[in-house]
């Protein structure tokens, strides 16, 4: 036999449904790969495992046209690559990163 208690208490919960947290977009998470230069100087277009490119550009004074110069040695370029941020990040309405 079982016996039924009803018991009122002063204290309630006060409780919320819990959120999936949603991380930074860095451009470690972008995670950019097979992005070369060639000797004339055209730029391949990298992959990226998340988002999507906007532009690359660079400060460099010879850069014009979305290119390098022709170059008879290894040169070292500096680059930015524009990267749109793609939802479900924290940052998001950021809309973009350079890296």
């Amino acid at each position: 036999m079982s016996t039924k208690i009803n018991v009122r208490s002063p204290f309630y919960l006060n409780l919320t449904e819990p959120t999936v947290p949603e991380p930074e977009f860095t451009c470690e998470v972008a995670n950019i790969q097979s992005l070369t230069i060639d000797q004339q100087g055209q730029i391949s277009t990298p992959d990226l495992a998340y988002g999507t490119l906007d532009t690359i550009t660079s400060s460099d004074s010879d850069f014009s046209n979305n290119k390098f110069p022709t170059e008879s040695s290894a040169t070292n370029r500096a680059l930015v690559l524009r990267i749109l941020i793609p939802a479900g990040y924290s940052n998001v309405s950021d809309g973009y990163i350079d890296c």
